[in-house]
């Protein structure tokens, strides 16, 4: 069973990250283990109550990232996609 480092965002806008192996958009709920470690806190995560899943590389982080709002240049490969969420948010 493979394991997926996940940052999850819900429409509350709280944030938690770990680890899930069970997490697919079309169940209703699936299991995080909060630090990524299996043997710590395991939660039970509504995939109603949620805005976003991402899966990461690291749960570090850049907090100097400046985040490009809209498309720069020609893709090298793969579609854009730009997402408007519920709450006005969008992201590229």
């Amino acid at each position: 069973m493979s394991v997926n480092k996940i940052v999850v965002r819900g429409k509350d806008g709280k944030i938690l990250k770990g680890a899930t192996a069970d997490f697919l958009p079309n169940k209703p709920v699936f299991h995080l283990i909060t630090g990524g470690i299996p043997g710590e806190e395991v939660r039970e995560i509504f995939v109603d109550d949620l805005k976003a899943v991402f899966y990461v590389k690291s749960f570090d982080g850049n907090k100097d990232y400046n985040d490009i709002r809209g498309f720069i240049g020609r893709p090298r490969e793969g579609k854009r996609v730009k997402v408007i969420f519920e709450d006005g948010e969008v992201i590229f």
